[in-house]
């Protein structure tokens, strides 16, 4: 079975192609969920403004009434529907771009930390396999590119410092 990913095919057996698909849909629900838990944690966070809102209809639709802008509280609620609308929107389409934008950047940063920490560590290790004299690959951390037999470069430091450190 044929399957495209992130724009590139891969051809696998049947079972592991059904697998991978279940895979790629649990995890796509699984971001939607945590997006849609993300929206409600911010609605709660607006929902002191929602209350101010209708509270200030409440209080302009008699105000209108009695001075013959409204005829009843349909007419009052129908012309303040876009104030009412506007502001919800306001906030909470503001409030959670804020929200995203910032959480953004920290993922930036923690990807930026992250990057920063295999490259010191792919650093070190190579600089370790040249002390002991070892074959090195400059593909430390892409596991994939491995083979099955082949030690990666933890397992012959290991192996390399087991006489010394005993482990």
């Amino acid at each position: 079975m044929k399957i495209i990913y992130k724009r590139t095919k891969y051809t696998l057996p049947f079972k592991d192609a059904v697998f991978i698909i279940r895979q790629i849909i649990c995890l796509f629900i699984r971001r939607c969920l945590r997006a849609t838990k993300r929206i409600l944690i911010h609605l709660k966070k607006s929902f002191p403004i929602l209350v101010f809102v209708v509270l200030f209809e409440i209080l302009i639709i008699p105000i209108g009434i009695y001075i013959k802008k409204y005829s009843s509280w349909i007419d009052g609620i129908w012309d303040l529907r876009l104030f009412f609308l506007t502001t919800i929107l306001i906030t909470i389409v503001g409030g959670i771009i804020n929200k995203e934008n910032s959480r953004h950047l920290k993922l930036i940063k923690q990807r930026s930390a992250y990057e920063n920490f295999k490259y010191e560590s792919d650093r070190y290790i190579t600089s370790l396999v040249l002390i002991c004299d070892l074959n090195i690959s400059h593909d430390i951390f892409n596991k994939e590119s491995r083979s099955l037999g082949q030690k990666s470069h933890y397992q012959i430091c290991a192996d390399c410092f087991r006489p010394f450190y005993g482990f």
